[in-house]
């Protein structure tokens, strides 16, 4: 039997592989930090936490640091962030058949009285809360809880809680917040929530790998906060050829002006392909399905001028990695964004109209009208 057991361990085992990486995170002082990751391999790895290549040690500074391994998400909790915790926090598995690391910057932000998000020392959470929160105590249980999940971009995907509120008022109730790594989500084309007759829920229309991540579902009342979080999967769909690079992540615009806009993105979260050599971007008019490719020959960084727009007009972007075997899909589409001077775009109000699109008039346009 220990021979055969031995056999069985020589076929499993194998070096740490990382399947999700950690992220970069932007904070205000005083808010706390959480770095997650997933490591695979077998003997189940060793992690060692670094800050700015030095070894972190929870035991020496209890207060500060928090060690956590659930499911082989490994994740550690930088609590009540000051400026001096700025810094590139790399994780390191380890087994005896190799290494395995990951890296991200964390950025601590000072702020002014004024920009200040929360009164000092009324907020002792670990995650940001808004400003209306339920001034009302309730006892709140978590019943039946959403778990770790698994699944393929494009599928539809809903996480829910069965949740006890006591007492249970109709017009008073504690107010329901989900997050991803600590980012409050809103209702959007992507996200749907719900909260009423005792569950919590948050729906996705349409997966992405930008939805992949650590999800927590907060209950705020008077009494404080009760949470619980799990990790959501998100495995890249089928590519369209075969060897083909997952799709690009993260696609935001910048510096939007009259006829150009920048675009960034991040690179596909996968390693199992040929590596990326490029990057097709294409734009939309909003409103119409007519896609339109920007650069010719695929660009080697992520990030990208679009020019030729038309004045006052409104485009989506989405990008296509290349590689030696062919185009990804395309990426999820980004936000809006108007070709506008930036002076032009302060006479301008955005109205959100519904499924997530948005109107864009223009002050100039409502004043003439109110003239007539």
């Amino acid at each position: 039997m220990a021979l055969e057991r031995h056999a069985v361990e020589e076929k499993i085992s194998r070096a740490p592989e990382i399947l999700v990486r950690l992220r970069s995170h932007t904070v205000w002082e005083k808010m706390s930090v959480r770095l997650c990751f997933t490591v695979q391999g077998f003997p189940s790895p060793v992690v060692q936490w670094y800050k700015n290549e030095e070894l972190i040690t929870p035991a020496s500074d209890p207060a500060k640091y928090t060690v956590e391994n659930k499911y082989g998400v490994h994740v550690l909790h930088i609590n009540r962030a000051d400026f001096d915790d700025s810094a590139t926090y790399s994780a390191v598995a380890t087994n005896i058949h190799g290494q395995a690391s990951t890296n991200c910057a964390v950025v601590v932000r000072r702020f002014r009285e004024s920009e200040e998000p929360h009164p000092a020392g009324i907020m002792p959470f670990h995650l940001p809360l808004s400003y209306d929160v339920c001034f009302t105590h309730f006892d709140v249980q978590f019943l039946e809880k959403f778990g770790v999940t698994f699944a393929t971009e494009g599928e539809t995907l809903t996480l829910k809680c069965s949740v006890l509120v006591t007492p249970e008022l109709k017009r008073l109730r504690p107010r329901a917040e989900w997050y991803r790594d600590d980012v409050l989500i809103k209702d959007s084309k992507w996200t749907k929530l719900y909260f009423g007759e005792g569950q919590a829920a948050l729906s996705f229309t349409h997966l992405n790998k930008d939805d992949e991540g650590l999800y927590t579902l907060r209950m705020v009342t008077k009494g404080g906060v009760n949470e619980y979080s799990a990790f959501l999967f998100v495995r890249d769909a089928d590519a369209l050829i075969a060897g083909a690079p997952g799709a690009p992540m993260d696609v935001k615009c910048h510096d939007a002006n009259r006829d150009y806009v920048i675009v960034t993105w991040k690179p596909p979260n996968t390693t199992t392909q040929n590596p990326v050599i490029g990057y097709f971007v294409d734009k939309c008019e909003v409103g119409l399905e007519n896609w339109v490719q920007c650069n010719d020959a695929p660009v080697k960084i992520c990030k990208y001028p679009v020019t030729g727009l038309c004045e006052g007009r409104s485009y989506i972007f989405r990008v296509r990695a290349v590689n030696s075997a062919g185009i990804s899909r395309p990426s999820r589409i980004s936000e809006p964004v108007a070709a506008l001077d930036p002076v032009d775009l302060e006479r301008t109000q955005t109205v959100h109209v519904d499924e997530g699109r948005k109107i864009v008039i223009r002050k100039d346009d409502l004043e003439g009208m109110l003239c007539f």
